[in-house]
């Protein structure tokens, strides 16, 4: 008898081991026999679907078609290139052009106020299509943005105060140890700090940089700058201003063009074409005697 208890012990015991084993594999999800425990989650359960994300170098021009609207950037701090009318709606040679291009797209247009300084990483998040805001051509910006064919070829001019002192620059180093206003973000930003900061020509907090040109001048008007520089024809309407004049120009040619996200071959191309257009039309031409009064269209 005691033989016989014994093997009855181990059956049972074995008995139970299996049964609390198919238990466990039961109740917990996702447990298979090939697998033991897997993710918890049912095997009939579909994969999690997740949104598709589009690529990287998806194309600029797909979604301008399928949106059915181009959104250019301009920085409208900066006549006559693009400034709020007494309307208080957005005008100017670059608004215009924006207006014209998207014509010959085929598209609708929206145009976007964006501070000078942001427009490059607008363009990079796919806030706008296309930025078209005086922009010079630089290898800097060519690093992060395409460029398309120049559409105006513009000058820099340094605006002083009446009695300043400053009464003519013929070189940039005329502006050592003065007190400069300059846009942020602008290639003059970038020149004035290369020849005279760089240069230990003047301290680096003799240079101002302001969000927009005509902070700039009205910081000069108070005397906080001894000059401020900018493209030769905003600073022309500046003039007009009592107790400013212009003191220099010509210092530095620049080539304005309209930036595009990188590598976007085919938006730049229709871009491209459209200007070619517009300057066979005189369109371009018009244009800028109309907002600048001279014709320094690049033809």
């Amino acid at each position: 008898m005691k033989s016989v208890s014994w093997r009855l012990k181990i059956i049972l015991f074995v008995a139970l081991v299996a049964a609390a084993a198919f238990s466990l594999l039961v109740l917990t999800p996702g447990a298979t026999a090939a697998t033991g425990f897997g993710p918890q989650r049912s095997v009939d359960s579909p994969a999690l679907q997740t949104t598709p994300q589009p690529p990287d170098d998806a194309s600029s021009w797909s979604r301008i078609r399928a949106a059915n609207v181009m959104r250019f950037g301009t920085s409208a701090d900066y006549p006559p290139f693009a400034y709020y009318d007494n309307n208080f709606r957005l005008d100017g040679l670059d608004v215009a052009l924006a207006k014209k291009l998207a014509e010959k797209l085929g598209v609708p247009v929206e145009i976007k106020d964006i501070a000078f300084e942001g427009l490059p990483g607008a363009l990079e998040i796919g806030q706008i299509d296309a930025a078209i805001a005086a922009m010079a051509i630089t290898p800097e910006r060519q690093q992060t943005m395409d460029f398309s064919d120049v559409y105006y070829i513009s000058e820099d001019a340094v605006l002083s105060r009446v009695g300043s002192g400053i009464d003519e620059v013929t070189k940039v180093e005329d502006l050592a140890g003065k007190r400069i206003g300059v846009q942020r973000g602008t290639i003059f930003e970038s020149w004035l700090t290369s020849s005279l900061v760089d240069t230990g020509l003047t301290d680096a907090t003799n240079l101002f940089a302001y969000t927009g040109a005509d902070l700039a001048v009205n910081d000069l008007k108070r005397g906080r700058v001894d000059a401020v520089v900018m493209d030769l024809e905003p600073a022309k309407s500046f003039i007009g201003n009592s107790g400013l004049r212009l003191v220099a120009e010509g210092l530095n040619r620049e080539m304005f063009a309209i930036a595009v996200p990188k590598g976007q071959r085919e938006l730049l191309g229709l871009i491209n074409r459209s200007l070619d257009e517009l300057k066979t039309e005189n369109v371009i031409a018009d244009l800028v005697q109309q907002y600048v009064g001279q014709d320094t269209a690049d033809q």
